[in-house]
């Protein structure tokens, strides 16, 4: 089962704090290190690991992932407001294929 998430797949050039995101939820708690590691191997991706730290910390202030010691997680409350958005988003497309019928 892919776990990846399709909402950053609609985008093939999904812009560096989504492959991020998409690595830390792959490798739950992974440091810095490693994710710059994979988004060159993986990605192909040129970047720096001072930018990819600068998008780190972008993103804990966002609160879309939380620093734990050195080393990264997705934001359970981020998941959690996701979740929520998607349910609500999932009942209303519900409601108005319903009003069409």
């Amino acid at each position: 089962m892919n776990t990846s998430l399709t909402l950053l797949k609609f985008n093939s050039k999904a812009g560096s704090k989504e492959k991020i995101i998409e690595i830390i939820s792959n490798n739950w708690k992974i440091n810095g290190k490693k994710i710059f590691e994979i988004l060159q191997r993986e990605y192909g991706h040129e970047i720096t690991y001072q930018a990819v730290h600068k998008m780190l910390q972008e993103l804990e202030q966002e609160n879309i992932v939380e620093k734990q010691g050195n080393t990264y997680t997705i934001n359970q409350g981020w998941i959690k407001n996701n979740k929520t958005f998607f349910e609500q988003l999932e009942k209303r497309l519900g409601k108005y294929k319903q009003t069409k019928n």
